[in-house]
């Protein structure tokens, strides 16, 4: 809970199980738990954030895919991450049961963490704020602009007036990060965080992801996926099955979330419309099932950086990563069952569809010229 919870936070699953993961990883030694059955539930409970953070660059993609707002996202996924997520939480209860306490190796690290973090800040309770915010935007539907906007001005706030700090050293860290200087590794490693400056390069991905799924479409290669695909699908269960398959195939061949994201994403888009479902139905199968599942494949870039940190192989831990493949169980048995599906008024479909058409026309005219000059 603790790993899943700062995953949100922070917004980025590699450097929370890397700091926190490590530490979990020489607890869970220290009281003689098998090392795959934590490493299981770190990298299940840190991938949380990648789907569940406005802060971490997939759902910003994901959305920026499909066409949906994020915070309506956010709010549309916890239909299936509620369940998912008290479903895991029994299984990690039911598992540790197995196990009584056998020492406090590992207890050290975490000491280690909390100790220099007393030793070099203020943390008072308010500085709950901006975590507390990250809820309070997705209950209030707030956009992401102005959501995000604010939760920068509240945490530069809390760095000038609880931590002491300049309002030149605020402006440094909203736009080129933070750099932790306390002389623990893995304190700094935490701490340490990138501004806008950073995300110039999720910026450039939408932009080519985007530009991907649109050459895809000109060229005629989606539309003889999706008809190979949707003859099966009968069932809006069986749309969101072939979805779910799709992109577990994906980070097989792919071995990376950003292009199994693009690629899915760019293939299903239109069938979800014509079936009268809202684009919302395919953000969410993306966020229960594109990156939350990469790191249980061995040679897919996640699960290589997850060996590197853990030292367990993902054939090993993936059993007891809970969070990582339940969710794509959760969301099918939904989708056949007819719960938490958001349809399409008339209207709107029809909206979307003449939306759908004009950008195809618009780049077949495009491509109609080019091809002439050729």
């Amino acid at each position: 809970m603790v790993t899943s919870l700062c995953a949100v936070a922070t917004g980025t699953s590699w450097t929370i199980v890397g700091t926190l993961g490590v530490a979990s990883m020489g607890i869970g030694e220290g009281l003689g738990i098998p090392a795959p059955i934590t490493a299981g539930i770190v990298v299940s409970a840190g991938y949380f954030g990648d789907k569940f953070s406005p802060l971490s660059d997939t759902p910003n993609l994901y959305c920026a895919i499909v066409g949906v707002n994020l915070f309506d996202n956010f709010k549309f996924i916890l239909k299936t991450t509620i369940p998912s997520y008290i479903i895991s939480l029994i299984l990690c209860a039911i598992v540790g049961m197995k196990y009584a306490p056998s020492g406090e190796t590992g207890m050290n690290s975490i000491e280690i963490i909390t100790s220099t973090l007393d030793a070099n800040f203020v943390i008072p309770p308010l500085l709950i704020l901006p975590i507390l915010m990250v809820v309070g935007m997705i209950f209030f539907e707030i956009p992401a602009i102005p959501g995000i906007f604010l939760m920068a001005l509240v945490g530069s706030l809390c760095g000038i007036f609880v931590q002491g700090g300049s309002l030149a050293d605020a402006i440094n860290a909203v736009h080129y990060g933070y750099v932790g200087t306390t002389g623990v590794t893995e304190v700094d490693t935490l701490l340490t965080r990138g501004g806008m400056e950073s995300m110039l390069g999720t910026a450039s991905l939408i932009f080519c992801a985007i530009s991907y799924g649109g050459i895809l479409e000109a060229t005629g290669v989606l539309r003889v996926l999706i008809q190979k695909v949707l003859k099966i699908v009968k069932r809006d269960g069986t749309l969101v099955l072939s979805t779910v398959v799709s992109c577990i195939v994906l980070n097989m061949i792919a071995v990376d979330n950003y292009v199994t994201a693009v690629i899915t994403g760019s293939m299903f888009k239109k069938a979800y419309v014509k079936r009268g479902l809202h684009p919302l139905n395919l953000t969410k199968c993306l966020a229960e099932c594109a990156a939350i599942t990469s790191p249980l494949i061995p040679w897919n870039t996640c699960g290589i950086v997850m060996v590197g940190m853990l030292g367990v192989s993902p054939v090993e831990y993936a059993p007891y990563a809970f969070l990582c493949w339940i969710p794509s169980i959760v969301i099918v048995v939904f989708a056949y069952l007819n719960i938490g599906m958001k349809r399409l008024t008339p209207e709107e479909q029809k909206a979307l569809l003449a939306d759908e058409e004009n950008e195809t026309q618009g780049s077949m005219e495009y491509a109609e010229p080019k091809a002439q000059m050729a």
